[in-house]
């Protein structure tokens, strides 16, 4: 399962916007070794935090997800990336974000700082199952206070269910421009924010081309 590390800012003053990451720097059994987290955390919020999940050969990560209770103290520097929420825009249009994975980390602090009384942001979402899906219940609840649409990709083998929301295997061209016309319709604007493995982002911009 993934982990969520949050910091304590010692009453220091920290600022980042929704998007960008932080760069960690552990030394891992006589290795130093610097990794980029993306905050998966609302700026405003009182501890910055970032989700971590095991990945296979993954040095730094599951060193984390295995040791995170002893660590005392981090090294981090910060804040990185202009991949970020545009407020004013979010303010004026609709945002679709379309995640893959991990991807969904940016997205997901993104999310937190939409106010969906503007108009309803959609997520479209890609994961093996719904028990490895990152921030799960959030995103859940969410959707059940009515703040957010979302559409699931699952790819694990012989993945079944009954909910409309759930697409059982890979997003394919059809099936996206499918959900991004019935959800987005006739808005006069929206924005789309793309996070995830290369192959899939490249399937999410030729569906949107």
């Amino acid at each position: 399962f993934p982990v969520t590390i949050q910091f304590d800012k010692a009453e220091q003053e920290f600022t980042y916007l929704p998007g960008q990451y932080l760069n960690i720097r552990l030394t891992v059994n006589g290795e130093l070794l610097i990794r980029s987290y993306s905050f998966s955390s609302r700026p405003s919020g009182e501890f910055p935090s970032v989700t971590i999940k095991r990945v296979t050969g993954g040095k730094m990560s599951n060193y984390i997800l295995d040791n995170a209770h002893i660590i005392e103290a981090w090294e981090i520097e910060a804040p990185f990336g202009n991949f970020v929420l545009d407020r004013q825009v979010a303010e004026q249009s609709m945002i679709v974000l379309l995640a893959g994975g991990s991807g969904i980390s940016p997205l997901y602090s993104m999310l937190k700082n939409i106010d969906s009384g503007n108009r309803m942001p959609l997520l479209v979402y890609s994961s093996k199952t719904p028990e490895e899906t990152i921030f799960w219940n959030e995103l859940e609840a969410m959707q059940a206070e009515e703040k957010l649409n979302i559409c699931y990709s699952f790819t694990a083998p012989k993945f079944i269910s009954t909910k409309m929301n759930h697409i059982a295997g890979r997003f394919n061209l059809l099936v996206l421009r499918s959900v991004i016309k019935r959800v987005v319709g006739e808005v006069a604007e929206a924005h789309y924010y793309i996070c995830g493995p290369n192959g899939l982002m490249d399937l999410y911009k030729d569906a949107l081309s």
